[in-house]
């Protein structure tokens, strides 16, 4: 599995950002890398959204929209249940209400 994230703001603002496991997690924003948080370890742990929204300029963006945002889930790639929960409660952590959309 693959997540896109869909954060959105006040008109004209929206922010996506793809969660992708090409060897290791990788944040990517278009075909753009932006933060690679543990190249040892593939999947996805706790704490990593946390983590990208402290060490990037995403924070900003991610932070200031509204609480409400769709998960996408893709049912390819190599992310697994495990780490789709763990996504899952590190989005509701931070406060967001996520809807989860799968394709």
């Amino acid at each position: 599995m693959k997540f896109t994230l869909v954060f959105s703001g006040d008109e004209g603002f929206d922010c996506t950002v793809g969660c992708v496991f090409a060897s290791s997690l990788v944040w990517k924003v278009g075909n753009r890398t932006v933060f690679t948080p543990h190249p040892e370890q593939p999947l996805y742990q706790r704490q990593d959204l946390q983590n990208l929204i402290e060490q990037t300029g995403l924070g900003q963006k991610i932070q200031s929209s509204k609480k409400k945002m769709c998960l996408v889930v893709h049912d390819f790639g190599h992310g697994s249940d495990a780490c789709l929960l763990a996504l899952e409660r590190d989005l509701v952590d931070c406060g967001f209400e996520p809807t989860i959309q799968r394709i």
